[in-house]
């Protein structure tokens, strides 16, 4: 068993071995996530709070701007990974048998700050583009439209709506597997070892590639327990949020040959 925070270090000629996985593993992780949010309720419950109180802060402010509403929701979940750091090491310290606590979790954020902030100018970059994009696409197809005084009405009564739903999704659904396949090994990897962040984001990809299938049925778990919290107004977030934190820690400690 790793040690406690174990500081690693590896250059850029470390050769980081991926296991392989079965299809089942990420049913076993979600298992393991709802065991740690079992040991430290409390703890993982706040993050989840914090989460979804940001989501409803947006629901509440540009519910009548639809292009800002589908960009910010859809950047929103983009931070994810980021929000869960705490519950990373949260499940780091259970995995240790120590007792997590709050003000570990909270020092832990700086551990390995300078990948992190790298990770961070990444996707903030390809959230201004998803931005642009959005307000790009409902200015040419909704030229017509007062966005801000109609709200949503105007959308699902414009003929180009069917345009505007298949270009966003097939556009959003591609953003989404690039940033889950440089994320989803990559950020709690940074959490726990010294590596730069191509690194990380090179065994991220790495992981996604040899195991596409289980992975892929892990982002589809994903979106499914995102898409509960959305649905429910975001308060479904408060506990699936911190369930997918603590199980995405121990999806990379699978994952990831240390």
């Amino acid at each position: 068993m790793a040690t406690l925070h174990a500081h690693h270090s590896h250059s850029e000629h470390t050769t980081i071995q991926i296991k392989q996985i079965s299809v089942s593993a990420p049913l076993r992780w979600l298992s393991a996530g709802f065991s740690d949010f079992k040991v430290t309720p409390i703890n993982s419950l706040l993050y989840g709070f914090i989460f979804a109180a940001i989501g409803m802060l947006i629901l509440l402010t540009s519910s009548n701007y639809p292009a800002f509403t589908i960009a910010a929701i859809s950047g929103f979940l983009l931070v994810g990974p980021f929000v869960a750091i705490g519950l990373y090491d949260i499940s780091s310290q259970i995995e240790n048998a120590k007792q997590p606590t709050l003000s570990h979790a909270n020092r832990h954020t700086r551990f390995n700050a300078i990948s992190l902030i790298s990770f961070a100018f990444i996707v903030s970059f390809i959230f201004a583009f998803w931005s642009r994009f959005t307000a790009v696409l409902t200015s040419v197809l909704f030229d017509n439209i007062d966005l801000a005084t109609t709200g949503w009405a105007s959308i699902f009564s414009n003929e180009g709506t069917p345009m505007l739903l298949t270009t966003f999704v097939f556009t959003g659904l591609g953003l989404a597997a690039l940033v889950f396949s440089i994320s989803v090994v990559a950020v709690p990897m940074m959490t726990h070892q010294r590596v730069d962040v191509i690194t990380a984001i090179l065994t991220s990809l790495k992981a996604v590639k040899k195991n596409i299938l289980p992975m892929l049925v892990w982002a589809t778990i994903i979106v499914g327990m995102v898409g509960i919290g959305i649905a429910t107004f975001y308060v479904g977030l408060i506990i699936t949020l911190p369930i997918i934190g603590h199980a995405s820690w121990h999806a990379y400690r699978e994952l990831v040959k240390n």
